[in-house]
C-alpha cells in the first residue's frame, strides 16, 4: 500500500440463513458470499474479523470453525445441514481455516462465536470471498436456528 492509499474497511453482514443440525460431526451452519471483500477484481486486502450470530434454543458449546475460500467452492458439498465434503478441485482456492472458539451465550437464544484480530491475507479474482462455517461437534441443534456471519476486511 501506497502510504497516501485510502485504507477501506469492509463489514460485511450476511443475510440471515435458517439451517437444521443433526448430532454428527463436521456440518456445514452457513455458506457466505462476502461482497467487496477486495476493492477490485484481482487484488488482495486482509480479513481482520470473523464473528458467527446463531439465534435458536438447544445451540450447544461446539466448535465453530470457517474456511475461507477466493472462489465459490462449487466441487464440493457446503449445502448448510449437510455434511461437508471438500473437493480436491477446490483445495486451489482455500485460502485458510480460522477457528472460532469459545462461544458467549447472551441469553437463551443468542449464541456468538467471535475471532479479532485475524490478519488473514485475501485475494479474489473477482470481489468477493466466499466463506464456509462448519461446525465440529456431535450435539444435536434445534430445528430452523438461523445464522448471521459478519465479516470485516481491509484493503486500500
Amino acid at each position: 500500500m501506497a502510504s497516501n492509499d485510502p485504507t477501506i474497511i469492509n463489514k460485511f453482514v450476511s443475510p440471515t440463513q435458517s439451517i437444521n443440525i443433526s448430532t454428527n460431526d463436521l456440518y456445514t451452519i452457513s455458506r457466505h458470499e462476502v461482497t467487496n471483500a477486495v476493492r477490485v477484481a484481482n487484488s488482495s486486502g486482509i480479513l481482520s474479523s470473523l464473528t458467527v450470530h446463531i439465534n435458536g434454543t438447544g445451540v450447544a458449546d461446539d466448535q465453530l470453525c470457517a474456511m475461507v475460500f477466493s472462489e465459490d467452492p462449487t466441487n464440493s458439498t457446503v449445502t448448510p445441514g449437510n455434511q461437508i465434503i471438500i473437493s480436491g478441485a477446490d483445495l486451489p482456492k482455500l485460502i485458510g481455516v480460522i477457528n472460532l472458539p469459545n462461544p458467549r451465550k447472551h441469553a437463551a437464544t443468542m449464541t456468538t462465536y467471535t475471532q479479532a484480530a485475524i490478519s488473514l491475507p485475501i485475494s479474489s479474482k473477482t470481489t468477493s470471498i466466499w466463506i464456509v462455517v462448519y461446525r465440529n461437534g456431535n450435539n444435536a441443534w434445534t430445528i430452523g436456528t438461523a445464522v448471521t456471519l459478519i465479516a470485516t476486511t481491509v484493503w486500500s
